[in-house]
């Protein structure tokens, strides 16, 4: 690790701390508080080979238009790329990730998200690294949010804000 923390996006931990199996970092809600330098804007994000269930095909777009979304946004100058698709894990690598868990949700995340954002800082406080988890394991997605389903694109979005820093 690079002297910073990790932490988990709307994560309740019960003390600071608590540690990840496998793992040293500390968790911690919100804190540190932390912003993307200057130099890594736009933050490119590398999304999973493998198509989710349910969404297949579609999924890679609808990132791609809740990432733009955040670009209309007047209230920010942050901005996101898309890299190429690869084989990604979700680790603290410095690669900005997409992964979906569509066999089992890990235990490491909070249990019955939609989605979860791991970021990463440097000792200084600069993100460094952020995943962006969606859980295909519990949920049925959809473009649109009929019947039982949730629609991909909102969650994205939301998540995208966590990744953002807020």
């Amino acid at each position: 690790h690079h002297g910073g923390f990790t932490w988990l996006a709307e994560t309740p931990i019960p003390s600071i701390g608590a540690t990840v199996p496998n793992d040293v970092h500390a968790w911690v809600r919100g804190t540190p508080e932390a912003t993307w330098p200057a130099a890594k804007i736009p933050v490119s994000f590398t999304f999973q080979l493998a198509d989710p269930k349910g969404l297949g095909a579609s999924a890679f777009p609808e990132f791609d238009v809740a990432r733009r979304a955040w670009s209309r946004a007047s209230c920010t100058a942050w901005r996101a790329s898309l890299a190429a698709r690869a084989n990604v894990t979700g680790a603290d690598d410095g690669i900005n990730a997409v992964i979906w868990h569509d066999s089992a949700w890990p235990a490491e995340l909070v249990t019955e998200k939609l989605g979860q954002v791991v970021l990463s800082t440097d000792a200084s406080g600069n993100l460094e690294d952020v995943d962006i988890h969606m859980n295909g394991a519990d949920y049925t997605w959809s473009m649109d949010g009929t019947g039982d389903s949730v629609d991909a694109r909102g969650v994205y979005e939301h998540e995208l804000g966590h990744a953002l820093g807020l």
